[in-house]
């Protein structure tokens, strides 16, 4: 994570390495207590807490999506162990989520650093009343997926693509949104077939991996949505009056 920030461009505070150096002067033998003292001051520096929290905020979003994801598409089976036993059921669970935190968190954070370097600034127009419309109808469209029985795979693949582009067209509209779509929608897939060509998964019906595409996509543009509010300088500024 710590090089995720350098790479955004996270240079070293004055503030951090001045107290740090002040404190280092006093020769503690334990490299345990230099790294915790590192951390508790790094901590104390105003804009990278907001950036700790900006990415927690994130990583539990991601988590979230997953979770009510899943549960919704629990009422097709969604994915089904080709080993049944408790732990490997758990801990594929656990990976799975902590991969969407994972994924949430370079998303939110990444997706805004490339609207400043294209000067895309008009995609901060939108409030949070539009992300949580968008957010809805993610959840609307994952719901209607699962409940909704397809004659065949073209149907349901066509109805997921333009239901996904639908959203990102409604609420995003922006070339960095749908680059970072399709990008998560890519990388989840290809994660995704790799797990049920190992036979550590199995689609528990055929036509899930026609729709799964598209739910990534539109869950990579809620992600950059939320992640372009988060980094609005009244949001920062609400923060920074919260870590003070």
């Amino acid at each position: 994570m710590i090089t995720l920030f350098v790479y955004m461009g996270i240079k070293p505070y004055k503030i951090f390495i001045v107290r740090f150096t002040a404190s280092h002067t006093q020769k503690s033998a334990d490299p345990k207590v230099v790294v915790n003292r590192a951390m508790v001051l790094l901590l104390q520096t105003t804009k990278f807490s907001v950036l700790v929290y900006r990415g927690l905020l994130l990583f539990f979003l991601g988590i979230c999506f997953c979770w009510a994801s899943e549960a919704l598409h629990n009422i097709r089976g969604e994915f089904t162990a080709s080993k049944i036993s408790f732990y490997t059921e758990t801990a594929a669970k656990f990976w799975i989520s902590f991969c969407c935190g994972v994924a949430s968190v370079t998303v939110g954070l990444l997706s805004p650093c490339v609207d400043s370097k294209l000067g895309a600034y008009d995609a901060y127009n939108k409030e949070w009343s539009s992300v949580l419309r968008c957010s809805a109808l993610f959840f609307g469209f994952s719901h209607a997926t699962a409940r909704i029985d397809f004659a065949t795979y073209s149907q349901l693949s066509l109805t997921a693509i333009g239901l996904s582009i639908a959203l990102w067209w409604v609420f995003d509209r922006s070339l960095v949104g749908f680059v970072f779509g399709m990008a998560v929608a890519l990388i989840a897939t290809f994660i995704f077939q790799s797990f049920v060509w190992k036979q550590l998964y199995r689609f528990s019906h055929p036509m899930m991996a026609a729709w799964l595409p598209c739910l990534f996509f539109s869950g990579g543009v809620v992600i950059v949505l939320v992640g372009r509010q988060l980094a609005k300088p009244d949001v920062m500024a609400l923060m920074q009056r919260k870590v003070k």
